[in-house]
């Protein structure tokens, strides 16, 4: 999770989209300008998630946003801190 989204705000130019999993990223991690090139983010996140709570990765999606990332944030009801088949739907 953390991993995905520290390398693909790092090394944006390596990646074509990044999938984070129940994950959030300090501030400090994220740039203040928008790469010249960024991947989407497709991030997922279990709403009940009690390890890593999703208010961790909504604010995450927030502050991408609003620095200018392509951010897609979906958040799973009654999920907890687990990978499910809908979260993986679409990763090649």
């Amino acid at each position: 999770g953390i991993l995905a989204y520290a390398l693909g705000l790092r090394y944006p130019r390596f990646f074509g989209a990044v999938y984070p999993i129940a994950a959030w990223v300090p501030d400090e991690f994220v740039p203040e300008r928008l790469p010249e090139r960024s991947p989407p983010f497709f991030a997922r996140h279990g709403g009940a998630d009690d390890i890593v709570p999703a208010a961790l990765g909504r604010a995450t999606a927030k502050r991408l946003r609003a620095r200018g990332f392509e951010i897609h944030y979906l958040e799973e009801p009654g999920v907890g801190h687990v990978v499910t088949d809908s979260m993986t739907e679409g990763v090649q």
